[in-house]
């Protein structure tokens, strides 16, 4: 008996295929519908917990600094006012085009149409330009 148990290898003469059956009843066992329960339960679990979180995080947000909402309302005013100042200038400043502002800007927007292929030869046109309008 102390002869030496060699190991073998049986080798298949043909190839080993799996049918649909044994896959989908594989696929249908209790071992991974138990997987699959597990997994959504923990699924469930963390996003109990991420909505928690950003509910949490949203109160604190919201809720910090109660006293300072007339401070918060007059700022909030304040840049409404500044916006709105600066959106009045710049429709006075469209009004406010110098008769030689409007017509070197003619003067590049028909050079930049007539010269497509060349921008660079419309640079007098652009430097007129920037003179009138550094003018203002």
């Amino acid at each position: 008996m102390s002869q030496e148990q060699k190991v073998k290898t049986f080798y298949p003469k043909t190839p080993v295929e799996f049918s649909a059956t044994l896959l989908s009843e594989l696929d249908n066992s209790n071992e991974s519908n138990y997987t699959r329960q597990q997994y959504a339960k923990q699924l469930a679990e963390l996003e109990k917990d991420e909505r928690a979180q950003l509910g949490d995080a949203l109160e604190k947000s919201l809720f910090t600094g109660g006293d300072d909402k007339t401070a918060s309302t007059a700022s909030v005013n304040k840049k409404l006012k500044t916006v709105s100042a600066k959106l009045h200038a710049l429709n006075n400043f469209e009004k406010a085009k110098s008769d030689e502002l409007k017509q070197a800007e003619n003067e590049v927007v028909k050079c930049f149409n007539g010269n497509r292929s060349k921008p660079l030869s419309c640079w007098n046109e652009v430097q007129k330009f920037k003179q009138a309008a550094s003018s203002l």
